[in-house]
């Protein structure tokens, strides 16, 4: 199964991506941005965080959904850009746009209640987050951290740095030897490697 050209054109035009050129579309044209097409595809560009940040500053998107096979290829002419989420197959491209949604949503304004939490979200800071607790304190003999409870900012910054120092450095080391570090993560890093050298 490939997806048809004729319909995906009807779709298209409807959605103010290909102008009929008639002088009505012409003034809805100037009027409003043509919405930017993106196709999720195997074929496409590797989805990263830095497209979630661009894509959320378009005004108007149209995922171009296919299924099975994919699509005619004389519809990519009006396509602006091929996505795909990862090195595999699936069904169609519906869930892969939901993914994308999800990710360019969540980074406009008043979605997230605060901005910090986007700010600080793996790959956008270039660190994987660090563990996250909540109550109570104790649950089956595991504990919060004392330094979470502690009310001391300073030493609760450091250790949540350091955590995610140490799960970066555990599980995405590629994103480590990108990352400019500050004036501490030298001292932070060591002190981890240090620690999985005793437990190790």
């Amino acid at each position: 199964m490939v997806l048809k050209v004729e319909p995906v054109l009807g779709a298209l035009k409807e959605l103010g991506v290909v102008s009929d050129g008639s002088e009505e579309e012409g003034e809805k044209k100037r009027s409003v941005e043509k919405p930017w097409v993106v196709l999720p595809t195997p074929k496409g560009a590797r989805l990263i965080q830095g497209d979630f940040v661009r894509l959320s500053a378009k005004e108007h998107i149209v995922f171009l959904c296919s299924r099975y096979k994919g699509i005619d290829e004389r519809i990519r002419e009006w396509v602006d850009e091929e996505l795909s989420i990862g090195d595999y197959v699936i069904g169609g491209g519906e869930a892969a746009a939901l993914v994308m949604m999800e990710g360019i949503v969540r980074l406009l304004g008043g979605v997230v209640g605060a901005k910090e939490s986007v700010e600080t979200d793996s790959f956008t800071c270039g660190l994987l987050s660090a563990p996250t607790y909540t109550r109570p304190e104790e649950f089956m003999g595991r504990r919060v951290p004392a330094v979470l409870l502690s009310g001391h900012h300073e030493e609760v910054r450091r250790w949540r740095r350091k955590q995610a120092l140490a799960q970066t450095l555990a599980r995405r080391p590629d994103l480590l030897a990108r990352l400019p570090l500050d004036d501490e993560d030298p001292m932070l890093l060591l002190e981890v490697l240090d620690e999985q050298a005793h437990r190790g």
